[in-house]
């Protein structure tokens, strides 16, 4: 690749360039006058929208949890693949916060980035699952933890300590804040 500066005599010959256009409409002409295929851009780095779980009449899952984090959770968008009986998933790991909105923190954020163009396919309009303890395993892992600690002791409600934590953080936390756990 050759490049001659501000139209002056001087030549500069590279084994590749990059372009980096960001969003600016202006690079992608220049790209494309250069024979690149422009892949149209979609929005990336948002927070995932989930209202209804939030709002709901104060009845939503999330309803007045506003602030509560989790260090740790996965968020994942299931996806169907066409001649596939198997969903394959964009998932991302790390903190998560519930806002007043929805879902937000490094991972929801990852997971948009991620996935960016699939959420744009589907209208942004998709279902996403959260796992507030991968630490604890698998759903099926967890399912078996929660039965075993309901049969040992069944007039113990699960409602009020978390049993998927064996211990706490340096700081004295539950890895799942209490006020989520009891939604759950």
């Amino acid at each position: 690749c050759a490049v001659r500066l501000g139209g002056g005599d001087e030549v500069l010959a590279f084994d590749c360039l990059v372009l980096a256009t960001g969003s600016a409409r202006a690079g992608h002409a220049l790209a494309g006058a250069l024979g690149h295929a422009i892949v149209p851009p979609v929005p990336s780095l948002f927070t995932l929208d989930a209202r209804g779980a939030v709002a709901g009449g104060g009845e939503g899952l999330l309803a007045g949890l506003a602030g509560v984090s989790v260090k740790n959770a996965e968020v994942a968008l299931r996806l169907s693949v066409p001649g596939k009986k198997k969903k394959r998933a964009v998932a991302q790991r790390g903190p998560l916060l519930v806002t007043h909105t929805g879902l937000s923190g490094p991972a929801a954020l990852r997971l948009s980035a991620f996935a960016a163009r699939e959420f744009h396919a589907l209208g942004y309009n998709a279902t996403v699952s959260v796992h507030w303890a991968p630490h604890a395993g698998t759903w099926e892992e967890v399912f078996e933890v929660l039965w075993r600690q309901t049969s040992r002791s069944p007039k113990r409600g699960v409602g009020t300590a978390c049993p998927l934590v064996p211990g706490v953080d340096d700081a004295g936390a539950s890895p799942i804040p209490r006020r989520l756990w009891a939604r759950l």
